[in-house]
């Protein structure tokens, strides 16, 4: 019996680049439930794949979405000016775990967050550094917040 050839699938993006991966990724787990079922499987390989990668690097977006949803706040709000302890906090956290998990300088992480100078970046990762010390709590919370990140892909 004769094998058939199989034919190479044309895929929308590239399976080696880890940017195109990311992105089929973040399509992929915002369908219906309903379609999940379907590519569940799909989603883990792609995670497993970006996973492997050692020069993988959370993006500041992934980031700043986990902080938010452990703050239960909108990422614009965490983004924004907002001088409420509860989201003053929340982005003190974000711009700590962004420079720990990252390799965007002060300046780049300020931008995310509205174009803040470097120094007001700095000062922000020394208070969570501080805090961190006396308040062990806050060191579990960035724990969590970290282990969320790295397990959304």
């Amino acid at each position: 019996m004769k094998k058939k050839k199989l034919k190479e699938k044309q895929y929308p993006f590239d399976p080696h680049d880890v940017e195109d991966l990311k992105q089929v990724y973040e399509e992929m787990r915002e369908l219906p439930p309903e379609k999940m079922m379907y590519v569940a499987g799909y989603i883990r390989a792609v995670r497993d794949i970006l996973r492997a990668k050692e020069d993988f690097l959370p993006s500041a977006e992934t980031i700043i979405q986990e902080v938010a949803r452990f703050y239960e706040l909108d990422s614009d709000v965490l983004r924004g000016q907002s001088q409420n302890k509860e989201v003053a906090t929340a982005r003190n956290v974000a711009m700590y775990i962004i420079r720990e998990m990252t390799q965007l300088s002060l300046a780049e992480i300020g931008q995310q967050f509205g174009g803040r100078h470097h120094s007001t970046v700095l000062n922000s990762i020394n208070r969570v550094e501080k805090n961190m010390k006396e308040q062990p709590e806050l060191t579990e919370i960035i724990r969590d917040i970290t282990n969320a990140v790295n397990s959304s892909y």
